[in-house]
């Protein structure tokens, strides 16, 4: 039970009880518990002399740097024990302290502390009794969801709440989607005896980030119609939707899938929606490059038919299912269990890094040959800056140059790189179980032969290059073929309409001029690209229109 949840006025009638709490802020008590302890901490009528009590805390003994800080550490927990005991409450066991510096996070200190609450109950030597069940992890929920299907169809079939199940969960980021709920409504509701305010963000999978004019208006349908009318760009060039209530999420998918995109594997651990420079004044180059990001996201994109079956089938065409002694589903690639964690590819034109190519679990440099075309790719793998505050254990690193590959052969590449992580990744410790983990306890050199004798080939030497920019350039630009680009500056990558500034609706007018393409940015900014001279009046006199031309510079807006 939360502690918000609990009648403080039934605490003295207790014989037994035990409080767990987190920590928050500056040694403060979490949400949940704030109420609580408001209501008790300066409470002098309250008779616990007949009460057995203990209390175990969550915290991080680093989380506060400064030796004057050291206090915060598991606060709450601490001040609660001390407020009981005062009430007259007698310990069943001393303060446990959970610290997520231990070899196992909070287990260590909770494994110390749960056997001396067994023996203060005197249980601590019953026989007979069944072992306690293993925790369910997220390599036991992909195991049993019968390849990516587990019980969704089931909780978006259940009207009785706005949720799915906490398994569920987990499975329908790999199609593409999380759960919700709208912060700021919490406390009213539960107030309501109504439950949190659920709602879908769906990730589109827009491999390369370059989108067609109609795309762009599909795109912005259904955020007018099944989403908060608004919508993201992200940081790895694609859309997101936000406020889909789950009523609404299959008709979403069906949308998004008629606009000829998808949102399987955009989530979950698999490899995710790749990215690549956008790049307006090399626009034949990056076309050329582009191409292979739709190669590789093609050849290790799921092979799972639970997406199929589960979004885009109407209610009453009942297909067959993949299950029981029906015919098995098959995974080539990733197997029943998928990856360890989630995989992430990019792709970098020289001399512009706009996508941060070192960052991600592949690193695909481009290499222009002396003829002007792509001859190859510098494969860099096991990058990535995602750390956990104070938890050594976990770090950024750069990713770790392989070698260097001909375009032919970069997906199969790709590939083996993905199967060594598939069979040596950390399935165990999930903040241990990125690919640069793997290649730092397995070793550079270790983890090439490891993909080399996969492949059944080497890497050839990395080829030279120069990275000189990491920016979006904003405003116009032409390239080399004399066609135009302009680059928005999009705060955010939020796209809305405010009573300002009507930005949503002039880039919806804009593209329903049908002229060039959509490229999103790694920033999260907009190129409207490959317009031609004759086309420049009706596109600047539009920009005009919905001030639109302002977003040039982030100054402007």
């Amino acid at each position: 039970m939360s502690m918000e949840d609990y009648p403080l006025e039934d605490l003295p009638s207790e014989e037994n009880i035990v409080f767990v709490t987190s920590t928050a802020g500056q040694g403060e008590f979490p949400q949940d518990g704030h109420a609580f302890w408001e209501s008790i901490k300066d409470n002098t009528e309250l008779d616990l002399a007949n009460v057995n009590y203990s209390v175990f805390g969550l915290g991080d003994k680093h989380y506060w740097p400064r030796k004057e800080d050291k206090i915060y550490y598991n606060k709450p927990a601490k001040d609660l024990d001390r407020v009981l005991s005062n009430l007259g409450g007698k310990r069943l066991a001393d303060v446990g302290l959970g610290d997520d510096q231990d070899p196992d996070g909070y287990k260590t200190g909770y494994q110390e502390w749960e056997p001396k609450i067994w023996q203060a109950l005197g249980v601590d030597n019953v026989e007979g009794l069944p072992e306690e069940p293993a925790p369910i992890t997220n390599e036991d929920i992909k195991i049993a969801s019968n390849f990516l299907r587990g019980t969704i169809v089931e909780g978006l079939a259940d009207t009785s709440t706005g949720a799915i199940s906490a398994s569920d969960l987990q499975l329908t980021k790999f199609h593409g989607t999380y759960m919700q709920d709208d912060r700021d409504l919490r406390d009213e509701r539960k107030a309501q005896g109504l439950e949190p305010a659920y709602s879908f963000m769906i990730r589109c999978r827009l491999d390369g980030g370059v989108a067609t004019p109609l795309q762009w208006v599909q795109m912005d349908d259904i955020s007018n119609t099944l989403g908060n009318e608004t919508m993201k760009l992200t940081t790895r060039q694609t859309f997101q939707f936000h406020g889909i209530v789950k009523g609404k999420l299959k008709p979403a998918m069906q949308a998004i899938n008629r606009a000829l995109m998808t949102t399987i594997a955009a989530c979950g651990d698999v490899n995710r929606n790749i990215m690549c420079s956008s790049l307006p004044t090399q626009s034949a180059f990056h076309k050329e490059v582009w191409k292979y990001s739709q190669v590789i996201s093609d050849h290790l994109l799921p092979q799972t038919t639970a997406y199929h079956e589960i979004w885009l089938t109407d209610d009453d065409n009942k297909k067959t299912q993949v299950a029981g002694n029906a015919v098995q589903d098959f995974e080539p690639l990733y197997g029943p269990t998928y990856l360890p964690r989630k995989f992430k590819i990019t792709m970098a034109i020289p001399p512009h890094n706009d996508t941060d190519v070192y960052a991600h679990d592949i690193g695909l440099i481009a290499i222009k040959g002396k003829d002007g075309k792509l001859a190859g790719f510098n494969v860099l793998a096991g990058g990535g800056m995602g750390t956990t505050h104070n938890n050594k254990k976990t770090y950024p690193q750069i990713g770790r140059h392989l070698g260097f590959c001909t375009p032919d052969q970069v997906h199969i590449a790709c590939e083996k790189i993905m199967l060594v992580q598939r069979d040596n990744g950390d399935r165990k410790n999930r903040k241990h179980a990125r690919l640069k983990y793997t290649i730092d306890d397995m070793g550079v050199d270790v983890f090439r032969s490891k993909v080399e004798e996969l492949w059944g080939r080497k890497f050839e030497k990395q080829r030279p290059f120069e990275f000189k920019s990491n920016v979006d350039t904003f405003g116009w630009q032409k390239d080399e073929t004399g066609l135009n680009h302009f680059t928005f500056f999009i705060e955010n990558g939020r796209i809305e309409d405010t009573t300002a500034f009507q930005m949503k609706t002039g880039l919806r007018e804009l593209a329903k001029l049908g002229k060039g393409e959509f490229r999103l940015t790694g920033n999260q900014h907009l190129i409207l690209s490959n317009i031609a001279d004759a086309e420049l009046d009706e596109i600047k006199t539009l920009l005009k229109k919905f001030k639109l031309d302002n977003l040039q510079s982030p100054p402007c807006v």
